[in-house]
């Protein structure tokens, strides 16, 4: 949606290239998926966390497995 938005004459915002683009939306995504899971809104609230928590923990986890000399397929 954005290069049709781009090719009707509507640019993406300052400083935020493609690439940019697609962080926020898989971040939006996540985010989404998270809060449509549940319904109650202190449930929702969590799972939203959880998954941006989840964001963090998966880099830190590779990087412990690559210390420890895990191979990864």
């Amino acid at each position: 949606m954005a290069c049709l938005g781009g090719r009707l004459g509507f640019p993406l915002p300052d400083k935020m290239g493609y690439r940019e683009l697609l962080v926020a939306g898989v971040i939006s995504g996540i985010v989404f998926v998270a809060g449509e899971a549940f319904t109650d809104q202190f449930v929702q609230g969590e799972a939203k966390m959880g998954a941006m928590l989840s964001l963090i923990a998966a880099p830190v986890a590779l990087l412990v497995a690559k210390a420890m000399r895990i191979r990864m397929i």
